[in-house]
């Protein structure tokens, strides 16, 4: 199965994670590494690889990154396998994908993700399961806040090993992507009905004492307050987007009312 999957990865200023992730990519004939515009050493990296084949393309959201990625000519298997820079993957998870023999009517399969913090693995996490392997052919991408969701045409199965997720990113850039994902997702809450959102994204959108019960939730029921310095470090780090969420709810309530006033 192995060699009918190719390896697709997103970057942006990635020189602390990508080399993790395509150490353990080595079986892959081909993988495609599409970036948007990189200013550390993330190319340097990538080059040192020969089964790489690096790209650049302008960002514009992550729907139509990973849609342009998949689609590229360089990825000519019935698979592919969709990552992020800081995933990583062990080998009994390779070996899993190597013996797999999806039937006919099977589209895609989802996993679940061990969530590190500096190299630590959590017991617990808000980290949600997605799909990442899927036929090409099946595949697609549609905005969904400040990320990308698949859809697919077909059977869902879940793969039996985590994806490891570990991002070594500096405070700076962790803190700006966290502003910037906070943005997109009070966008997408602003502009959503009531209908259309999960009952956790109900609470984020009308109750602004979210960062508490995320607080709450993490450090008392899925007790991390005493799972050690790194279970901390994330519950800090969860509650602090949070934070920035509300904030950016605010300015985004005021800059449709703005918008509004204007139209009457």
């Amino acid at each position: 199965m192995l060699d009918k999957i190719t390896p697709v990865i997103l970057t942006l200023d990635e020189e602390l994670n990508i080399g993790r992730c395509l150490e353990q990519l080595r079986w892959a004939n081909t993988i495609v590494v599409l970036d948007s515009g990189s200013k550390d050493n993330t190319e340097n990296i990538c080059a040192q690889y020969p089964n790489v084949h690096f790209f650049t393309q302008l960002f514009k959201n992550h729907a139509h990154q990973w849609s342009t990625a998949v689609q590229h000519p360089k990825v000519n298997t019935e698979w592919v396998l969709t990552l992020d820079a800081d995933y990583i993957l062990n080998s009994a998870f390779v070996t899993e994908l190597s013996s797999l023999d999806p039937s006919l009517g099977t589209a895609a399969y989802e996993v679940n993700f061990t969530y590190c913090i500096n190299g630590h693995a959590l017991t617990k996490c808000l980290y949600p399961s997605r799909i990442v392997l899927a036929r090409v052919k099946s595949l697609s991408f549609y905005l969904d806040g400040h990320t990308q969701r698949q859809k697919v045409s077909g059977h869902i199965d879940t793969l039996m090993n985590n994806i490891q997720h570990d991002d070594r990113k500096t405070e700076s850039q962790w803190r700006q992507s966290q502003l910037k994902y906070a943005e997109l997702e009070a966008k997408k809450l602003i502009e959503s009905k009531m209908i259309e959102l999960s009952w956790s994204a109900i609470s984020r959108k009308y109750l602004i004492f979210t960062p508490y019960l995320i607080y709450i939730y993490l450090g008392l029921i899925k007790g991390l307050w005493f799972a050690g310095p790194n279970a901390r470090l994330y519950i800090q780090q969860r509650v602090f987007f949070e934070r920035l969420l509300q904030q950016s709810l605010v300015s985004a309530r005021k800059s449709k009312t703005k918008t509004t006033n204007k139209r009457i």
